[in-house]
């Protein structure tokens, strides 16, 4: 027996009493698979061409280099992921073929698959050679989870199986296709499983503006886990698509509408994500914040309170009214913005300051700060880098220009915290590493005369505009504040719109 080549990496070209066979690498380690040839034997790959289907049999073990490799008949091949590396054209026409292979495969097999790409083998003569899952596994199992993620995470829906995890494979290597891109990027399985879930990917016509509409539209169906696609209709898509082109020329001023439009929609889709995964992780401590004011009633009474109380916004002009709603967000101070309004004007925005009203003298009773920096006095002071655990959160370069009476339109910008992509430090291992988000904000703000008070009954948010990316804001080398504990900052929820 001996190696008389390395091929694809992880591949092998073994010669065994002078005959060809193919060797898979599935450990790094000796010991860890030596014995288990018997259990691998009972399991098998496939080999599908057309409307033929055969079994590829694993018939050894070999040690390589420190590793095992299990090795069977060999073909002539390449990992289905040299795809990424042709022209859109030929990578379409091999794509083809693949979904070709696999709607047979699952037609005639009852085995339900789990697909890592740089596993599956295009043959030369047009088929395809999916491997056994006992060699996946070992795979699997001698890869870090960075490595899992890239190569098997990435390309199969943590909820989907069978022809819908297939359409969700084909799908991801169309978009890397056809983008340059793959739709998914994470270090960790939790992270890129929930951004399969919920992340709502650029569709490749906005990408990449020319590529047809319909293959872009089938490809994010396909990712979509709540939306509908098949291998059938993927054939036939990809077939047109060879036969009509899969771009064509558009017009310049239609591409620079669509690259606008890309650039919107990318924006949009990672705020909502980050605001979702933010709440998402952090629901239970709002649960439990929650309870604090269910229980103590400390906030309902104090609203009840001062509900017997006249209006502190009598006497006031109907400008000092709009100033006041808009300047009492930085201290979360709900009741005077509650007395600005009737009609439910500004109902999200209240309940919000209410929400980090609870949240702060909760964490101030318990860290001795609020974590929070007041938006103005963050920007008067040049944008300093800020402790671990603080955040920056309010209103500022606030405006107000009045229309006539009773009517003013109000801009100003929106600061809030952000939650960070990528790795974060485990609760209590180092500092939460922040970020926030500005945007400029403008409003239509009408008012009504109610005798003895001025009292906002509309507002209508007209402009919404981020500033640039989020920006990092905490500094490590900035201690936090004495007596602080493994308690993060909690960002608001975003104001609906």
């Amino acid at each position: 027996m001996s190696i008389t080549a390395d091929r694809a990496e992880g591949f092998v070209h073994l010669t065994v009493d002078g005959s060809a066979r193919l060797g898979v690498k599935i450990s790094g380690h000796k010991r860890s698979m030596a014995g288990q040839l018997q259990s691998l034997r009972r399991g098998h790959g496939w080999i599908v061409t057309g409307e033929r289907i055969e079994s590829w049999e694993i018939e050894g073990l070999i040690e390589h280099g420190g590793a095992i490799y299990a090795y069977g008949p060999f073909h002539e091949s390449a990992p289905i992921t040299e795809i990424f590396t042709m022209q859109t054209d030929d990578a379409i026409e091999r794509l083809t073929r693949i979904v070709s292979s696999i709607r047979t495969l699952i037609e005639r097999s009852n085995d339900p698959q789990r697909y890592e790409p740089d596993l599956i083998l295009s043959l030369n003569d047009g088929g395809l050679l999916l491997l056994p899952g006992d060699i996946i596994d070992g795979v699997l199992s001698a890869q870090t989870e960075s490595e899992r993620v890239g190569a098997f995470d990435t390309f199969n829906h943590p909820d989907l199986e069978g022809e819908r995890n297939a359409c969700f494979l084909v799908g991801v290597l169309a978009y890397r296709v056809l983008t340059g891109k793959l739709p998914y990027s994470a270090e960790t399985t939790e992270e890129v499983h929930q951004r399969i879930r919920e992340h709502r990917v650029l569709p490749p016509h906005l990408a990449l503006p020319g590529t047809r509409i319909e293959l872009s539209d089938l490809t994010v169906r396909s990712l979509d886990a709540e939306q509908s696609a098949s291998l059938d209709e993927w054939q036939r898509v990809l077939e047109r698509s060879l036969s009509e082109g899969v771009r064509s020329e558009i017009p310049a001023e239609e591409r620079i509408r669509l690259e606008e439009e890309g650039q919107r929609f990318s924006k949009s889709a990672e705020s909502g994500y980050q605001r979702r995964d933010f709440f998402r992780k952090n629901w239970r401590t709002m649960a439990i914040v929650a309870g604090i004011v269910v229980i103590v009633g400390a906030v309902g009474g104090t609203i009840l309170k001062n509900a017997l109380k006249p209006r502190i916004t009598q006497g006031m002009s109907p400008k000092q009214v709009v100033s006041l709603f808009y300047t009492s967000m930085d201290s979360f101070n709900s009741q005077a913005m509650q007395d600005c309004v009737i009609d439910g004007a500004g109902k999200a925005a209240i309940n919000e300051a209410t929400n980090l009203f609870v949240i702060s003298r909760v964490r101030e009773g318990y860290e001795g700060t609020t974590g929070y920096v007041p938006a103005q006095k963050w920007l008067d002071e040049g944008k300093p880098q800020l402790p671990s655990g603080t955040s920056v959160y309010g209103v500022a370069d606030l405006k107000i220009v009045q229309s006539s009476t009773g009517e003013f339109t109000v801009s100003y910008q929106k600061w809030e915290p952000v939650q960070s992509s990528g790795n974060q430090p485990q609760e209590g291992s180092g500092p939460v590493l922040m970020k926030v988000q500005g945007w400029t904000m403008q409003d239509k703000v009408y008012l009504k005369d109610e005798g003895k008070f001025w009292a906002i009954y509309r507002i209508d948010h007209t402009e919404r505009q981020s500033i640039g990316p989020p920006l990092t804001i905490t500094n490590p080398n900035i201690p936090a504040s004495p007596g602080a504990r493994a308690l993060p900052p909690k960002a608001p929820a975003t104001q609906s719109r």
